[in-house]
């Protein structure tokens, strides 16, 4: 504040109004600023504590921050030390601020002055300083330019984010934006941007304008573009019925069919499934029981169902139906079994004897009907290999046709014995000590008694009458030679 002269000079004037606004016009808002001095003759002026003012780039500013009561139309209002603030300017006799703020700046000040036009003799001046802080213009940055939604699938997406600016920011969209999402299920948060709902209609590419706007009024927006795709639908399936084997060939009717569907039956998922065109798909259906929805999804999640759209068969009772009539040829007839008795693990063979003139067509065993190839039949007699069952007696049926059962034979199962334990070998005694060896004197070896001489034959001749002779001497006798 600056000094006053004359201040013994004072004269209170009880009819005065003293007081000073600073105010920051903000779209239609504003921001009273009470600073307050008497303008009357005689009269002082007096200051109130300064107070900040907050103002946004690119903001529209008419502000009339000192009003003076009892004051003249050519006391003077100045920017002290500048001619400009941040591209705003003063009036010089009305006191008022105005323009769009250039730039951004935060906790600046800066003061007011006010010259008296009283004819005091000496005219009074009185100042304010204000803490000034200009924030940036806020800012929309685009995150999806181009989004499609799918009818029937929740969506939350948040197309622009807004920064800068001062205070907080707000998100908004045109009445006729706000009319059309509405429309299709969807809503905008005006505090954060976001767009959320489940689409519940189709919607082709449309331009959306999103603006963000901060407490000063100052904006900016981006465009971006919505479509939703509707969701699938189904009308009809060619077969509503099937096997619990599954099996069953269907072809789905509808609309909406896109690439790569899945189908399922009651959660499962169907084979073969091939997408003929966009109204149009064909599969084959799992196994299952009872009645199901049937479910298409496509791969962006868009889903139809038709609900209790199939049923399963439960499977006919296993006996044959019996032929027209009899045949009065046959005398087919089971003589006996063997064996008669089998594991219930089953896998043996068994043979049915008796005369099985016709081909057999079925056999049970028990509740269990056998493969075509679990049999071997001859005229005389039937091999079955036997599956596997329950301890205890079945009985054996096996049919022709000609007649309803061709006749019966029973068997029984048992259990497979439980294995033996395996002996635990006995212990190994241990080898007992045994004695040092006693040593043995040794015996000269005998001395070998030469063989006896065997025994020579000759044969020998006599030298005048050549008759032969056999002696057993070395040689012959007189008148003798050896032949």
């Amino acid at each position: 504040m600056v000094a006053r002269p004359y201040r013994s000079r004072m004269i209170a004037n009880p009819n005065s109004t003293i007081r000073k606004v600073l105010a920051a016009s903000v779209g239609l808002a504003a921001v009273i600023l009470p600073i307050g001095f008497s303008d009357s003759a005689n009269a002082a002026f007096t200051n109130s504590a300064t107070s900040p003012l907050t103002l946004t780039v690119g903001q529209s500013v008419s502000v009339t921050p000192i009003t003076v009561s009892n004051g003249a139309a050519n006391d003077t209002f100045t920017l002290s030390g500048s001619s400009g603030l941040h591209g705003l300017s003063i009036g010089a006799h009305t006191g008022v601020i105005s323009g769009t703020v250039a730039t951004a700046g935060t906790n600046e000040t800066f003061t007011i002055v006010v010259a008296d036009s009283s004819t005091l003799t000496a005219g009074h001046v009185e100042t304010q300083t204000v803490l000034l802080t200009v924030n940036s213009a806020p800012v929309a940055t685009l995150a999806v330019s181009t989004k499609t939604l799918v009818g029937g699938v929740t969506a939350s997406y948040t197309p622009m984010t807004g920064s800068l600016g001062t205070g907080a920011l707000t998100y908004s969209i045109s009445s006729a934006s706000v009319t059309l999402l509405s429309s299709k299920g969807l809503s905008l948060n005006s505090s954060t941007g976001l767009i959320s709902g489940t689409p519940s209609d189709s919607l082709s590419a449309t331009n959306i304008v999103e603006t963000v706007t901060d407490i000063n009024s100052v904006s900016a927006s981006q465009t971006f573009s919505l479509s939703i795709t509707a969701a699938p639908t189904i009308a009809s399936i060619s077969a509503t019925t099937g096997p619990e084997a599954g099996g069953t060939t269907e072809t789905i009717t509808g609309t909406g069919f896109a690439a790569s569907p899945t189908v399922t039956f009651g959660g499962v998922s169907a084979t073969s499934i091939n997408l003929v065109s966009a109204t149009v798909i064909t599969a084959i259906t799992p196994a299952g029981t009872g009645t199901v929805n049937v479910v298409v999804t496509n791969a962006d999640s868009g889903t139809a169902t038709l609900v209790n759209g199939f049923t399963y068969n439960a499977p006919a009772a296993s006996t044959p139906a019996p032929a027209s009539a009899p045949d009065p040829s046959q005398t087919s007839s089971i003589s006996g079994v063997s064996p008669t008795t089998g594991t219930t693990v089953g896998g043996n063979s068994v043979v049915i004897s008796g005369s099985f003139l016709s081909k057999i067509l079925a056999i049970d065993v028990g509740s269990t009907r056998l493969a075509t190839t679990a049999w071997v039949q001859t005229p005389t007699s039937v091999t079955i290999t036997m599956p596997a069952g329950t301890a205890g007696p079945v009985t054996i049926k096996i049919f022709n046709g000609q007649v309803p059962v061709l006749g019966t034979s029973s068997y029984t199962y048992v259990k497979p014995a439980a294995p033996a334990p395996a002996p635990t070998p006995a212990p190994t005694p241990a080898p007992a000590p045994q004695a040092a060896p006693t040593p043995v004197a040794s015996t000269p070896a005998a001395t070998p008694t030469p063989a006896a001489k065997t025994a020579v034959k000759l044969t020998c001749i006599n030298i005048k009458t050549k008759k032969t002779k056999i002696v057993t001497t070395a040689k012959c006798p007189t008148g003798y030679k050896k032949k």
